[in-house]
């Protein structure tokens, strides 16, 4: 029987992304706490852009990527199905 494997690896371009040497715990916020000291970090990074084409693979269910909610990154991956 083969088991499926979750890969853990950091991706490639995660060493260059602004989070990099900030607290997980700022990108994961508690229910009614503000997102905006994330978003504004990741609106500083230099591979937003591959973060969000990581997020919209993973489609992760909390935190905040590529400086939107999982909510945003839905809304997105809609907007796509829609236009595509």
């Amino acid at each position: 029987m083969t088991t499926a494997h979750l890969d853990t690896r950091p991706a490639p371009w995660a060493d260059d992304a602004a989070c990099a040497s900030t607290s997980p715990d700022v990108f994961f916020p508690d229910k009614g706490e503000s997102s905006a000291a994330a978003k504004a970090i990741c609106h500083t990074c230099p591979v937003i852009g591959a973060c969000f084409a990581a997020a919209q693979e993973i489609k992760p269910q909390f935190g905040i990527w590529a400086g939107m909610s999982v909510r945003q990154l839905a809304e997105a991956r809609k907007r796509e199905r829609e236009t595509a």
